[in-house]
Protein backbone atom coordinates (compact mmCIF):
# COMPACT_ATOMS: atom_id res chain seq x y z
CA UNK A 1 0.00 0.00 0.00
CA UNK A 2 1.31 3.77 -0.53
CA UNK A 3 0.33 6.94 0.32
CA UNK A 4 1.05 9.13 -2.69
CA UNK A 5 1.58 13.23 -3.39
CA UNK A 6 0.78 14.42 -6.52
CA UNK A 7 1.90 18.01 -7.38
CA UNK A 8 0.51 19.01 -3.90
CA UNK A 9 0.01 22.51 -2.81
CA UNK A 10 -0.24 22.98 0.58
CA UNK A 11 -1.37 26.08 2.71
CA UNK A 12 -4.33 27.87 4.74
CA UNK A 13 -7.15 29.36 2.55
CA UNK A 14 -5.13 31.39 0.20
CA UNK A 15 -2.14 31.20 1.92
CA UNK A 16 0.04 28.77 -0.43
CA UNK A 17 3.24 27.54 2.42
CA UNK A 18 4.54 24.54 0.09
CA UNK A 19 3.86 23.40 -3.48
CA UNK A 20 4.78 21.34 -6.42
CA UNK A 21 5.18 18.40 -3.60
CA UNK A 22 6.03 14.58 -5.14
CA UNK A 23 6.74 12.13 -2.75
CA UNK A 24 5.55 8.21 -2.46
CA UNK A 25 5.55 6.65 0.90
CA UNK A 26 5.21 2.56 1.47
CA UNK A 27 4.06 0.36 3.94
CA UNK A 28 7.54 -1.35 4.98
CA UNK A 29 9.21 1.48 5.40
CA UNK A 30 9.87 4.63 8.00
CA UNK A 31 10.27 8.31 6.91
CA UNK A 32 10.80 10.85 8.97
CA UNK A 33 10.03 14.52 7.91
CA UNK A 34 12.25 17.02 9.33
CA UNK A 35 12.71 21.16 8.98
CA UNK A 36 12.84 23.73 11.02
CA UNK A 37 9.90 25.19 12.46
CA UNK A 38 7.68 27.54 10.41
CA UNK A 39 8.49 25.85 6.84
CA UNK A 40 5.55 23.83 6.89
CA UNK A 41 6.28 20.88 8.38
CA UNK A 42 3.34 20.20 10.53
CA UNK A 43 1.36 22.06 7.67
CA UNK A 44 2.13 18.81 5.25
CA UNK A 45 1.83 16.46 8.12
CA UNK A 46 -1.71 17.39 9.06
CA UNK A 47 -2.76 17.27 5.03
CA UNK A 48 -1.32 13.48 5.06
CA UNK A 49 -3.13 12.69 7.55
CA UNK A 50 -6.43 14.16 6.21
CA UNK A 51 -6.97 17.02 9.13
CA UNK A 52 -6.28 19.48 6.40
CA UNK A 53 -7.38 19.27 2.21
CA UNK A 54 -4.59 20.10 -0.42
CA UNK A 55 -4.96 23.39 -2.10
CA UNK A 56 -3.80 21.81 -5.39
CA UNK A 57 -2.75 18.31 -6.24
CA UNK A 58 -4.04 14.99 -4.73
CA UNK A 59 -3.11 12.99 -1.82
CA UNK A 60 -4.11 9.44 -2.54
CA UNK A 61 -3.73 6.14 0.03
CA UNK A 62 -3.95 2.62 -1.37
CA UNK A 63 -5.24 4.43 -4.72
CA UNK A 64 -7.81 6.32 -3.36
CA UNK A 65 -8.17 9.93 -2.87
CA UNK A 66 -8.38 11.04 0.31
CA UNK A 67 -10.97 13.97 -0.01
CA UNK A 68 -12.85 11.22 -1.02
CA UNK A 69 -12.74 8.98 2.04
CA UNK A 70 -15.10 9.02 5.04
CA UNK A 71 -13.71 9.52 8.74
CA UNK A 72 -13.82 6.00 9.15
CA UNK A 73 -12.15 4.56 5.98
CA UNK A 74 -9.19 7.11 6.70
CA UNK A 75 -9.03 5.43 10.28
CA UNK A 76 -8.72 2.02 8.90
CA UNK A 77 -6.10 2.94 6.88
CA UNK A 78 -4.21 5.58 8.89
CA UNK A 79 -3.81 6.12 12.27
CA UNK A 80 -2.49 9.36 14.16
CA UNK A 81 -0.22 9.28 17.24
CA UNK A 82 -0.05 12.16 18.70
CA UNK A 83 2.95 14.40 20.80
CA UNK A 84 0.93 14.02 23.92
CA UNK A 85 -2.85 13.85 24.92
CA UNK A 86 -4.57 14.90 28.08
CA UNK A 87 -8.15 13.09 28.43
CA UNK A 88 -11.03 14.70 29.73
CA UNK A 89 -11.72 11.60 32.10
CA UNK A 90 -9.87 9.15 34.36
CA UNK A 91 -9.52 6.04 31.91
CA UNK A 92 -7.94 2.78 32.17
CA UNK A 93 -4.94 2.41 29.90
CA UNK A 94 -7.16 -0.67 28.81
CA UNK A 95 -10.39 1.63 27.82
CA UNK A 96 -7.71 4.26 25.90
CA UNK A 97 -6.76 1.30 23.87
CA UNK A 98 -10.21 0.36 22.88
CA UNK A 99 -11.15 3.69 22.14
CA UNK A 100 -9.24 3.07 18.61
CA UNK A 101 -11.50 0.63 17.83
CA UNK A 102 -14.61 2.84 16.97
CA UNK A 103 -13.61 3.26 13.65
CA UNK A 104 -15.02 -0.46 13.48
CA UNK A 105 -17.60 -0.61 16.22
CA UNK A 106 -18.86 3.45 15.60
CA UNK A 107 -18.22 6.11 18.13
CA UNK A 108 -21.52 5.58 20.50
CA UNK A 109 -21.26 1.54 20.19
CA UNK A 110 -20.10 -0.50 22.85
CA UNK A 111 -16.89 -2.35 22.74
CA UNK A 112 -16.97 -5.97 22.05
CA UNK A 113 -15.33 -8.50 24.29
CA UNK A 114 -13.56 -9.06 20.39
CA UNK A 115 -12.16 -5.30 21.04
CA UNK A 116 -11.54 -5.85 24.61
CA UNK A 117 -8.97 -9.08 23.52
CA UNK A 118 -7.77 -7.02 21.22
CA UNK A 119 -6.69 -4.46 23.36
CA UNK A 120 -5.17 -6.81 25.76
CA UNK A 121 -3.18 -8.37 22.69
CA UNK A 122 -1.61 -5.01 21.70
CA UNK A 123 -0.65 -4.50 25.27
CA UNK A 124 1.14 -7.49 25.36
CA UNK A 125 2.32 -6.71 22.00
CA UNK A 126 3.95 -3.87 23.16
CA UNK A 127 4.79 -5.04 26.56
CA UNK A 128 2.68 -3.20 28.32
CA UNK A 129 0.76 -5.06 29.87
CA UNK A 130 1.66 -3.80 33.42
CA UNK A 131 -0.22 -0.41 32.70
CA UNK A 132 -3.80 -2.68 31.90
CA UNK A 133 -5.89 -1.19 34.74
CA UNK A 134 -3.61 2.01 35.77
CA UNK A 135 -5.54 5.33 34.85
CA UNK A 136 -3.84 6.02 31.85
CA UNK A 137 -3.84 10.13 33.84
CA UNK A 138 -1.47 8.69 36.15
CA UNK A 139 1.12 7.74 33.49
CA UNK A 140 4.43 9.19 33.28
CA UNK A 141 5.33 10.56 29.54
CA UNK A 142 7.02 7.45 28.19
CA UNK A 143 3.98 5.51 29.77
CA UNK A 144 1.08 7.40 27.43
CA UNK A 145 3.38 7.04 24.52
CA UNK A 146 3.59 3.78 24.40
CA UNK A 147 0.04 3.44 25.12
CA UNK A 148 -0.96 6.04 22.24
CA UNK A 149 0.51 3.94 19.89
CA UNK A 150 -1.43 0.89 20.87
CA UNK A 151 -4.31 3.00 20.56
CA UNK A 152 -3.47 3.77 17.33
CA UNK A 153 -2.27 0.64 16.06
CA UNK A 154 -6.05 -0.84 17.64
CA UNK A 155 -7.53 0.73 14.45
CA UNK A 156 -5.49 -1.74 13.11
CA UNK A 157 -3.96 0.75 10.45
CA UNK A 158 -1.44 0.33 7.43
CA UNK A 159 0.52 3.35 7.76
CA UNK A 160 1.27 5.04 11.38
CA UNK A 161 2.00 8.68 11.47
CA UNK A 162 3.53 9.63 14.71
CA UNK A 163 4.01 13.60 15.64
CA UNK A 164 7.10 13.87 16.95
CA UNK A 165 6.78 10.91 19.00
CA UNK A 166 10.23 11.14 21.03
CA UNK A 167 8.86 14.95 22.17
CA UNK A 168 9.98 15.40 26.22
CA UNK A 169 10.65 11.69 26.58
CA UNK A 170 13.71 10.85 28.38
CA UNK A 171 16.86 8.74 26.54
CA UNK A 172 15.65 5.80 27.81
CA UNK A 173 11.86 6.54 26.16
CA UNK A 174 13.20 7.61 23.25
CA UNK A 175 14.47 5.04 22.71
CA UNK A 176 11.93 2.73 23.61
CA UNK A 177 9.47 4.30 21.08
CA UNK A 178 12.20 4.32 17.98
CA UNK A 179 13.34 0.57 18.02
CA UNK A 180 9.13 0.19 18.55
CA UNK A 181 8.47 1.86 15.14
CA UNK A 182 11.12 0.41 13.52
CA UNK A 183 9.85 -3.14 14.45
CA UNK A 184 6.64 -1.89 13.06
CA UNK A 185 7.78 -1.20 9.66
CA UNK A 186 9.59 -4.64 10.02
CA UNK A 187 6.30 -5.99 10.26
CA UNK A 188 4.53 -4.24 7.38
CA UNK A 189 3.36 -0.90 8.34
CA UNK A 190 4.36 2.03 7.19
CA UNK A 191 5.58 4.52 9.91
CA UNK A 192 5.90 8.22 9.03
CA UNK A 193 6.74 10.68 11.42
CA UNK A 194 8.32 14.43 12.18
CA UNK A 195 11.23 14.75 13.75
CA UNK A 196 13.50 17.46 14.98
CA UNK A 197 16.86 15.00 15.80
CA UNK A 198 18.39 14.37 12.44
CA UNK A 199 19.76 11.18 14.77
CA UNK A 200 16.63 9.86 14.87
CA UNK A 201 16.30 9.60 11.36
CA UNK A 202 19.70 7.58 11.02
CA UNK A 203 18.64 5.46 13.95
CA UNK A 204 15.52 4.28 11.97
CA UNK A 205 17.21 3.23 8.61
CA UNK A 206 14.84 4.62 6.62
CA UNK A 207 13.93 7.32 4.14
CA UNK A 208 13.61 11.58 5.21
CA UNK A 209 12.30 14.45 3.37
CA UNK A 210 14.39 17.75 4.78
CA UNK A 211 12.32 20.75 4.32
CA UNK A 212 14.44 23.78 3.45
CA UNK A 213 13.72 27.17 4.35
CA UNK A 214 13.33 28.42 0.39
CA UNK A 215 10.67 25.53 0.12
CA UNK A 216 13.20 23.18 -1.44
CA UNK A 217 12.57 19.71 -0.48
CA UNK A 218 15.33 17.14 -0.52
CA UNK A 219 13.88 13.56 -0.30
CA UNK A 220 16.50 10.52 0.01
CA UNK A 221 17.65 7.90 2.32
CA UNK A 222 18.70 9.60 6.04
CA UNK A 223 22.46 9.51 4.94
CA UNK A 224 22.39 11.26 1.36
CA UNK A 225 19.88 13.81 2.44
CA UNK A 226 21.32 14.71 6.18
CA UNK A 227 24.33 16.15 5.49
CA UNK A 228 26.33 18.55 6.70
CA UNK A 229 26.07 21.13 4.10
CA UNK A 230 21.84 20.63 3.67
CA UNK A 231 21.48 20.58 7.38
CA UNK A 232 23.67 24.33 7.86
CA UNK A 233 21.92 25.62 5.04
CA UNK A 234 18.80 24.03 5.77
CA UNK A 235 18.95 26.04 9.59
CA UNK A 236 21.41 28.43 8.65
CA UNK A 237 24.07 27.37 11.37
CA UNK A 238 27.49 25.87 10.85
CA UNK A 239 26.90 21.66 11.27
CA UNK A 240 30.44 19.76 11.34
CA UNK A 241 29.99 15.83 10.95
CA UNK A 242 32.09 12.45 11.79
CA UNK A 243 31.65 9.28 11.13
CA UNK A 244 30.34 7.16 13.81
CA UNK A 245 29.05 3.28 14.67
CA UNK A 246 25.29 3.46 14.80
CA UNK A 247 23.22 0.37 14.99
CA UNK A 248 26.37 -1.92 13.42
CA UNK A 249 26.30 1.08 10.10
CA UNK A 250 28.98 3.52 10.02
CA UNK A 251 26.78 6.90 9.98
CA UNK A 252 27.59 10.45 9.65
CA UNK A 253 26.78 12.29 12.70
CA UNK A 254 25.96 15.63 12.54
CA UNK A 255 26.64 18.56 15.43
CA UNK A 256 26.28 22.34 15.54
CA UNK A 257 29.33 24.26 16.26
CA UNK A 258 28.89 26.65 19.15
CA UNK A 259 30.63 29.60 19.43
Amino acid sequence: MEICLRDVTIGYGRAVILRGLDMTIRTGEVFCLLGPNGVGKTTLFKTMLNLLKPLGGSVTVDGRDTRTLTNREFARMVGYVPQSQQLPFAYSVLDVIVMGRSSYSGMFTSPTRRDYEYGDELLERLNISKLRDKLYTQLSGGERQMVLIARALAQEPQFLMMDEPTSNLDFGYQSIVLKYAISLAQRGLGVIMTTHNPVHAFQCNGRVALIMDDEHIEIGPAEAVLTARNLSETYRIPIVSEMVELGGRRLPLCQPVLG
